[in-house]
Order: C-alpha cells, then sequence, then structure tokens
C-alpha cells in the first residue's frame, strides 16, 4: 500500500511546488518605456505636461490563494510613470489642465492554459475645463511557458503586459487628439 501511496504523495507535493502562489502585478512591469515602442507617436505637443490622474477604480487586490491580480494603486502608478516618460504627466506644483481618471471595467484571465492571454478593458475619462471625453481601449497581453513555468507567474505577467499594452494604446489616441 505504501509503494502506492509514494507516487500519489510526490505528485501532490510536485504540484503544490509548481503552483506556487500568486503575487499581484508589478507596476514597473506595466510602465511603458521609451524603449518598448517600436514605432511610438510623437507627443501631442498641445497635451505635453498638462495631465493629472486622479484615480482608478475597478482594479482588485491579489488572493496568494487563487490568482494574480491587478489593483488601483499599481495601475495608478503604472500610468503616472508612463505619462511622465511620455511627456504628458503635468509637473508637480503646476495646474494640470486635463485630469483623467481610469475605470479597469474588466481583466479577463483564463483559468489553465500553457500560453496565457489576458484582455484587459478600460475607459479613460479626460476631463478639462471646456469638454470631457471617454476613451475606451482594449488591449491583450500575453505570456508563455518561456516567459515562466509557474502558472500564477504565467498569468501575472500576462496580465501586467496586457496593462503595459493598454497604456500603450492610451498614449498613441492621446498623440492624435
Amino acid at each position: 500500500m505504501s509503494r502506492l501511496l509514494a507516487p500519489l504523495v510526490l505528485a501532490i507535493v510536485a504540484t503544490i511546488y509548481l503552483s506556487g502562489c500568486a503575487t499581484p502585478a508589478k507596476p514597473q512591469a506595466m510602465v511603458v518605456q521609451p524603449s518598448t515602442t517600436t514605432h511610438a507617436p510623437p507627443v501631442n505637443e498641445a497635451l505635453r505636461n498638462t495631465f493629472l490622474v486622479s484615480g482608478v477604480t475597478g482594479g482588485k487586490g491579489t488572493n496568494p490563494l487563487w490568482m494574480s491580480k491587478v489593483d488601483n494603486a499599481s495601475y495608478q502608478e503604472a500610468l503616472e510613470k508612463s505619462l511622465r516618460i511620455a511627456g504628458y504627466l503635468a509637473p508637480a506644483g503646476t495646474e494640470p489642465v486635463h485630469v483623467v481618471a481610469v475605470s479597469l471595467k474588466a481583466l479577463k484571465q483564463p483559468l489553465i492554459g500553457l500560453s496565457f492571454k489576458v484582455v484587459s478593458e478600460v475607459e479613460y475619462r479626460i476631463t478639462s475645463p471646456e469638454s470631457e471625453q471617454v476613451i475606451p481601449v482594449t488591449a491583450t497581453g500575453i505570456a508563455t511557458m518561456g516567459d515562466a513555468l509557474i502558472g500564477v507567474t504565467r498569468l501575472r505577467m500576462a496580465s501586467e503586459n496586457s496593462i503595459n499594452e493598454n497604456i500603450k494604446a492610451f498614449l498613441a489616441k492621446l498623440s492624435s487628439l
């Protein structure tokens, strides 16, 4: 009986070891860096240094025993850094012309798979003294077994990639406003 039980115990221990614990998305992985925008659109000079991020809603905290999620504070940090790098964030101590409020409408994550594809649906609401505009953006992020063997790590990376692509698409839309 113990000979039959040993492989089962080993399989359970290996599954627990390989599954790991879920960790929240890392803001630095979601920041759009200049080197990641191969054909980056030019900065819209009329919008340079005019934005303030008022907040992010719709994000969720990560349960370590379940799935990696993107929380509001991490998303806001990544967006603010991306806007600063792109030249859109208003410098500290200056009055912003445009205020952007972000609503993470959906973060569609798979439960299982070898390659994870995460889709983020986000609304960026830009308010200025003379107008208000809503910019919806949907983006996809992918992580494969080559990125990470452990499933929860791969899911976190796919989520981070999705938000990074979403912010990148938002920046591209700003350049054409």
